[in-house]
C-alpha cells in the first residue's frame, strides 16, 4: 500500500518508520487519557529504542562502509 505512494526505497522507509512513530504516540495517548500508567515508562523505551536503534546503525555503517552515519 504505501509502496505505491513512495516509488523512491528511501522514502518508502521513511513513511514506514513515521507511521509506526504514529502507533506508537497514538497507543500512549490512550494509555494516558485513559490514566494507565504507563506513559512515562513508554517514552523512556522509545526514547532508548531510537538511540540504540541510531547507535548500531552508524557502527554498521561504520564497520561496513567505513563511514558514520552523522
Amino acid at each position: 500500500m504505501l509502496s505505491q505512494l513512495f516509488p523512491n526505497l528511501l522514502h518508502l522507509r521513511i513513511a514506514q518508520a513515521l507511521l509506526s512513530l504514529m502507533l506508537v504516540v497514538l497507543a500512549l495517548f490512550l494509555a494516558y487519557r485513559s490514566r494507565i500508567p504507563i506513559a512515562k515508562e513508554g517514552i523512556t523505551s522509545i526514547l532508548r529504542g531510537l538511540v540504540q536503534i541510531v547507535a548500531v546503525g552508524s557502527l554498521l555503517l561504520f564497520v561496513f562502509q567505513g563511514q558514520f552515519l552523522f
